[in-house]
C-alpha cells in the first residue's frame, strides 16, 4: 500500500486534480520496486542516498566486499590489487547501475534487468580512465569476455593482463568497451550522465533520455555473461 501511495499522488488544489505518476526501477534482485530516500542509511553510493533504486544492504555489499557476493566470483582485481582512486570509478559503476532511477529508460530488451546505450559523459569517462589507466585487467570487455563456469567468473583461457592504458586507449575506448553495449562515450555534456555526484545537488541523470542510436564506435556486443546471469537471478529472485 505504500509503494501504491508513492506511485499514485493525488494533488488536489481547490476543484482542479493533477496525476502524478512516479519513476519505476530497474528490474532486478537488488532493485527496489520504485525509487526513494534512504538518508542515513547508506554505507556507501552516497550520491544517491536522497533517491535511489537500491537496497541499504547493497551500499553496505559494496563497502565491505565489493561485488564479490553480489556477482558470485566475479572480482575487479584478477591481476592485481586497484589502486584506490581506480577502485572508486570501479565502484561508482556497480553503484550507477544498482541506485540510479533513471536507467529504467535504458533497459535492455534482449535481457531483463540490464542495460543498452547509456550515453556517460566524456569528461567522466576521460577522469575514469586517467584514474586507472596503470592498473591492470585480464579482459577489456568485462560485460561478454570471461568464462563461466559454475556461476562463477574467471579470466579467458590464455589471458594476459594488460594496463587499462593497452587494453582501452582513452576515456572513450574504456566506456565504450568495458561495459559491452551498456554505455557509450557522450561528447554532449547536456545528453550525458555520470556516476558520481554531490547528493547535496539535484541528480544531473534524471532528464536524460534514450537517442535514436548510438554513435558507430560504441559496443554491439549482446552475448553477455553478466547480463545472462541477471536474468538468471532475476527470474529465481521472482
Amino acid at each position: 500500500m505504500a509503494d501504491l501511495a508513492r506511485c499514485l499522488v493525488l494533488v488536489f488544489v481547490f476543484t482542479a486534480m493533477d496525476l502524478v505518476w512516479c519513476e519505476q526501477c530497474l528490474p532486478g534482485p537488488f532493485h527496489k520496486p520504485q525509487p526513494s530516500p534512504e538518508t542515513n542509511q547508506f554505507h556507501d553510493c552516497l550520491s544517491w542516498r536522497q533517491d535511489s533504486c537500491c537496497w541499504p544492504n547493497v551500499t553496505l555489499e559494496l563497502k565491505v566486499n565489493r561485488s564479490i557476493n553480489l556477482y558470485p566470483g566475479f572480482r575487479w582485481d584478477y591481476c592485481e590489487n586497484l589502486t584506490p582512486e581506480c577502485e572508486r570509478f570501479i565502484k561508482n559503476e556497480e553503484c550507477f547501475y544498482q541506485c540510479e532511477p533513471s536507467l529504467v529508460h535504458f533497459g535492455d530488451p534482449g535481457y531483463k534487468g540490464a542495460v543498452k546505450a547509456v550515453p556517460i559523459c566524456a569528461n567522466y569517462c576521460d577522469a575514469w580512465f586517467q584514474a586507472c589507466q596503470t592498473d591492470k585487467t585480464c579482459e577489456p570487455n568485462w560485460y561478454s569476455g570471461f568464462n563461466v563456469s559454475n556461476g562463477r567468473y574467471y579470466c579467458p583461457n590464455n589471458h594476459v593482463c594488460q594496463t587499462f592504458q593497452d587494453a582501452y586507449k582513452n576515456g572513450e575506448g574504456l566506456c565504450n568497451i568495458m561495459w559491452g553495449p551498456s554505455f557509450y562515450y557522450e561528447k554532449s555534456n547536456k545528453k550525458c550522465m555520470v556516476m558520481e555526484f554531490n547528493s547535496s545537488l539535484s541528480n544531473p541523470n534524471m532528464d536524460v533520455r534514450p537517442t535514436a542510436a548510438p554513435p558507430s564506435g560504441a559496443s554491439k556486443d549482446h552475448i553477455s555473461s553478466l547480463a545472462m546471469l541477471q536474468t538468471i537471478m532475476l527470474m529465481n529472485w521472482l
